[in-house]
């Protein structure tokens, strides 16, 4: 698996990555990709890495709910990715062809996470102590919402009803799937 993230992003206001999904699809605020894990370690491995995703909380390795993450990705891999998206906030994500393969890559740049810090650092964690091939089940969707749709995503998750631990949510991309009735 092919995983490049930049110290610095392309545009001004986070890192950049490219990653290679299993699936991707453009949504109304930006895009929905599966990736496995593997494919964001290098975005929670720095220690630094709350303040380099512009996040507003820490990470809470001391919380049982992270506990929990590790322990299940560590023990049931295939499970993780139920436990709920990451959310991002990007400047930019772009479809890039790569010579030769039928796989295309997504370039995303400006990053910063929005929800799923806990998660990502479970996934740092779980990198460096499990073997790749372990990890090869676990899959994870990443919400990418672009631009100025951000604010509203910050918003939603700054709120009480957009923390991890308040029970069911809807996503800003998860709504955009949704017909109204």
């Amino acid at each position: 698996m092919t995983v490049v993230l930049h110290s610095e992003s392309a545009v001004p206001g986070g890192p950049s990555i490219r990653l290679r999904p299993l699936y991707s699809a453009r949504v109304a605020r930006g895009w929905a990709i599966d990736v496995p894990v593997v494919e964001l370690a290098s975005v929670a491995a720095s220690t630094d890495a709350p303040q380099h995703l512009r996040a507003s909380r820490g990470c809470q390795n001391d919380s049982s709910r992270a506990a929990a993450l590790l322990r299940l990705l560590e023990t049931r891999p295939a499970d993780f990715g139920r436990a709920g998206a990451i959310v991002l906030g990007a400047d930019h994500a772009t479809p890039v062809r790569t010579d030769g393969a039928f796989a295309t890559l997504i370039q995303v740049d400006g990053l910063e996470r929005i929800d799923g810090l806990q998660r990502l650092r479970a996934i740092a964690e779980a990198c460096a102590t499990m073997e790749p091939s372990e990890l090869t089940r676990a899959v994870v969707r990443l919400e990418i919402i672009l631009g100025d749709e951000r604010e509203g995503a910050r918003r939603a998750y700054a709120e009480p009803t957009g923390s991890p631990n308040s029970g069911p949510r809807r996503t800003a991309c998860s709504t955009a799937r949704t017909l109204p009735a």
